[in-house]
């Protein structure tokens, strides 16, 4: 959940002496990096995927075939890059919340409440990873029907996306508990 003026927000003014920007905590700097990864990754994929849409379109109407593995590329590409863009909101803090208790508790207890959810999204996330390895690695063997990529290739991201997301969390829980800045400012996007 967002908690909006709780110290999810930019500390800048409480953190900097003498007109100089804090020291970065290594666990913020870990956060931006992975998190930077993520964003560039996501991206990446989008690049696949309008590449292929665009190819299967452009060979289908001038061309009148198609390349039959296209759309297999552009919908596992979709898959990866949806649960990696999660994991990067998830990083941020940007998922959709829904802040009913925000008004119910006093407001020097919503930091603790954020980092209790933030806790609980972490355990959902290890606990769907934890009881999806067996299942994952079953998938070993199948291949896809298009480009013959073994199907660990495909739900192997969604894995590695939950595990991102719940480390994400717990790094957040963290934060929050130091009362240090858990939202990225805006100036580490990749689009600036």
């Amino acid at each position: 959940m967002f908690i909006q003026g709780c110290s999810m927000g930019t500390q800048m003014d409480k953190n900097t002496h003498n007109g100089q920007a804090p020291k970065r905590y290594w666990l913020e700097s870990v956060q931006s990096h992975v998190a930077k990864a993520e964003e560039i990754f996501s991206v990446f994929l989008l690049v696949i995927i309008l590449s292929a849409v665009s190819m299967q379109v452009i060979t289908r109407y001038l061309f009148s075939g198609s390349i039959f593995w296209g759309d297999e590329l552009a919908r596992y590409s979709y898959v990866w890059m949806a649960y990696f863009a999660a994991a990067y909101s998830s990083a941020r803090g940007q998922h959709i919340v829904i802040n009913v208790i925000d008004n119910l508790v006093p407001r020097n207890y919503l930091r603790w409440v954020e980092c209790l959810a933030q806790l609980i999204v972490a355990a959902v996330c290890f606990a769907l990873t934890y009881y999806s390895f067996e299942w994952l690695l079953k998938s070993a063997r199948p291949k896809s029907s298009a480009m013959r990529v073994p199907m660990i290739w495909l739900y192997g991201g969604v894995w590695v996306a939950f595990v991102l997301m719940g480390l994400h969390s717990v790094i957040n829980s963290i934060l929050l508990a130091q009362n240090r800045q858990v939202v990225s400012s805006p100036e580490d996007s990749f689009y600036d």
